[in-house]
């Protein structure tokens, strides 16, 4: 199921660079926030430079590899993948799913980012905890 998920967005993130929509390329965001559903308060850091994030929370860290779609200012999202350094019931897998939805001004930006291995979804790797991630943050655009 992930290769099928994996090569999915493959082709949607090529379809999305044939039609010109992913103009977010190369640009850089830095903020802060905490988690808002599973651990309320957990905080979190972020640094993006997209298509790359590292995402930084409670004595874990995650690299994450997300295609960014929609216009620079307004309602855009990332769709991807995270690799997580730490297991725990918040991420059961290394390898997550990591997707965004956010709206940005010219230099702000309000950010919600989820991180879960998809074990309700997709059915996979049913048995691993995953409670899932999901921050809430506040962003700075430096670049």
């Amino acid at each position: 199921m992930r290769i099928a998920v994996a090569v999915l967005t493959l082709l949607l993130s090529c379809a999305a660079h044939a039609l010109n929509c992913c103009s977010n390329f190369g640009q850089g965001q830095i903020g802060v926030g905490s988690d808002v559903i599973h651990d309320k308060g957990m905080p979190g850091a972020i640094v993006t430079l997209a298509p790359v994030s590292l995402l930084l929370w409670s004595h874990n860290a995650g690299v994450a590899l997300a295609y960014p779609v929609g216009p620079r200012n307004g309602l855009k999202g990332n769709f991807g993948g995270i690799l997580v350094r730490n297991l725990n019931d918040d991420v059961g897998t290394h390898l997550n799913f990591y997707a965004t939805a956010s709206y940005c001004w010219e230099k702000w930006c309000l950010e919600f980012a989820h991180v879960s291995h998809g074990r309700g979804l997709f059915n996979i790797r049913e048995d691993a905890a995953n409670h899932g991630i999901n921050f809430l943050f506040f962003e700075y655009r430096y670049r």
